[in-house]
């Protein structure tokens, strides 16, 4: 064969170019959220970096320099009577700039329902650039949101990177799993393994776990309506634990109050976001759990609005159970 005729031959046999996003193929299965949803993706994509947490799954795909980054969240929230109009809500608090988003219905199979949000113009942000947004809610009434974002090299080519975007979020399918929001009582695993929590959690509140290689995470957030600023309790056990608003370096004066968690006398730290914010809320109380050879501290921490809501998560977290287990 001529030299000519092996570069033909190369040329027609030759794989789809590889270095763009807009050439690849979504054409893999991908479960995503612990089961909530699947996805089809490229079978390149990988699970980025990071902790592992179900409540929110995060994918990369690359095509030589090009990356486009896949996230996928939980957000404890349910569609109600006029999805659409909750949607845009959402849409328009994303620091003013909801000129800049088309949201529009979007029709998906399986009994899902879905809003979608597109720049109106090409975003060409250095990093992170926004390529597209989708609002899914399932069959149970909760809702999911899914967005891509592509680096630099793949917003330089946008219709690429977008083709691909568009292909992969319109592609989600329900899972296996609903949304657990029925009373249950859940296990909290901590990074010293003899300490175990155990959690009473009534109806209406969904939970999530976040697991690393030295601290274990866990949050519980109150159902409501898409957008609507619910309480949540997320509990933090790690080998130390400070105040946030210590670490926030802001010259706050929080209220004290005492309380029991987990047998021992805590002291609750009530303060505001800011001086005179009166919408958002913080509690939180630090509890020492482990010995000199075993250090763990759990970090509790309450978010919420003036008008209600803190006190029940409150009365949740101190009313969970501890069990040591000797080694």
């Amino acid at each position: 064969m001529t030299r000519l005729a092996l570069a033909l031959a190369a040329t027609i046999f030759a794989a789809p170019d590889s270095a763009h996003l807009g050439t690849l193929r979504a054409d893999a299965s991908r479960s995503v959220l612990d089961g909530r949803l699947s996805l089809r993706v490229p079978a390149i994509a990988a699970d980025a970096a990071g902790p592992v947490r179900n409540d929110d799954t995060r994918l990369t795909v690359d095509a030589g320099e090009e990356r486009l980054e896949i996230r996928a969240t939980e957000l404890f929230a349910l569609a109600g009577d006029d999805f659409a109009a909750a949607a845009t809500r959402v849409v328009k608090g994303w620091g003013g700039e909801s000129a800049g988003f088309l949201v529009a219905p979007l029709a998906l199979g399986s009994g899902l329902r879905g809003i979608e949000v597109v720049p109106e113009t090409p975003d060409r942000r250095p990093t992170g650039a926004f390529v597209r947004g989708l609002f899914v809610a399932s069959a149970d009434g909760s809702v999911q949101y899914l967005e891509a974002r592509a680096n630099a090299p793949g917003a330089r080519d946008f219709a690429g990177a977008d083709a691909l975007a568009s292909t992969i979020l319109r592609s989600a399918a329900p899972g296996t799993r609903s949304l657990a929001r029925a009373a249950a009582t859940y296990r909290l695993t901590t990074p010293v393994r003899d300490i175990t929590v155990f959690a009473n959690v009534p109806a209406g509140i969904g939970a999530a776990y976040q697991r690393e290689r030295d601290r274990s995470v866990h949050r519980f957030h109150a159902l409501a309506g898409l957008g609507e600023n619910a309480p949540s309790l997320t509990l933090t056990f790690a080998k130390d634990a400070g105040y946030l608003h210590d670490r926030l370096n802001r010259d706050i004066e929080p209220k004290i109050s005492g309380g029991k968690i987990f047998g021992q006398r805590v002291f609750w730290h009530a303060w505001s976001a800011s001086r005179g914010d009166t919408g958002k809320q913080h509690l939180e109380a630090i509890v020492t759990l482990g010995t000199p050879a075993a250090p763990l501290s759990a970090h509790v921490l309450v978010l919420h609005r003036e008008d209600g809501g803190g006190d029940a998560m409150r009365a949740l977290v101190e009313s969970m159970l501890i069990e040591r287990r000797p080694l």
